[in-house]
């Protein structure tokens, strides 16, 4: 999906293609998890990618395919190249780490996307407003979502600046039908 230059500024409705994406996929992680993973694979990534000729093609995202008290599955990583699939036909160590990249897909739905301003702990908040403004206009979410970091954080940067764009996808139609989610 190719990244807007612009923040969403409200509920949009997006039709996007599959996508290939380079992850580090986890299961059964707590929220306690999320930061020390994140900032594993975010800060070795891009190297091992670059080793191996893979071209990125948009921001950091973490995808999400269960999110349950029993614990969070998610894939850490990047958008990339349709022709770079290749160099992930096998998992690739993640250079310093116990992790393996692969490749995986974002799916080919309808979502729902909106920005988010602000800081990392503010997002379950984003969240909330979000998937509440989803259901006002009796969109039907998944339990597929994703949020791409836009802004890359720093030490000394103002969090609030932070651009996270969030996105969903749908299990309805725009006749309100089920869709067919491909994952």
């Amino acid at each position: 999906m190719p990244q807007s230059p612009a923040p969403f500024e409200s509920v949009t409705v997006l039709a996007p293609e599959a996508e290939p994406i380079a992850v580090v996929k986890q299961t059964g992680l707590t929220f306690a998890d999320l930061p020390a993973l994140m900032d594993a694979v975010f800060t070795h990534l891009m190297p091992t990618l670059a080793a191996q000729g893979v071209e990125l093609v948009g921001a950091p995202l973490s995808y999400y395919t269960r999110l349950e008290p029993s614990g969070i599955d998610v894939q850490v990583g990047f958008p990339i190249a349709e022709e770079s699939t290749a160099a992930l036909s096998e998992p690739l160590q993640l250079a310093d780490t116990e992790y393996t990249v692969e490749l995986s897909h974002l799916p080919e739905s309808r979502v729902a996307a909106h920005t988010y301003m602000g800081g990392y702990d503010g997002l379950g908040g984003a969240w909330q407003s979000f998937l509440g403004q989803v259901a006002e206009r009796g969109l039907v979410p998944t339990k597929h979502f994703w949020e791409v970091y836009v802004t890359e954080p720093t030490a000394d940067g103002d969090p609030a600046l932070n651009r996270t764009d969030l996105f969903i996808a749908l299990d309805n139609d725009e006749d309100g039908e089920p869709d067919d989610l491909v994952a």
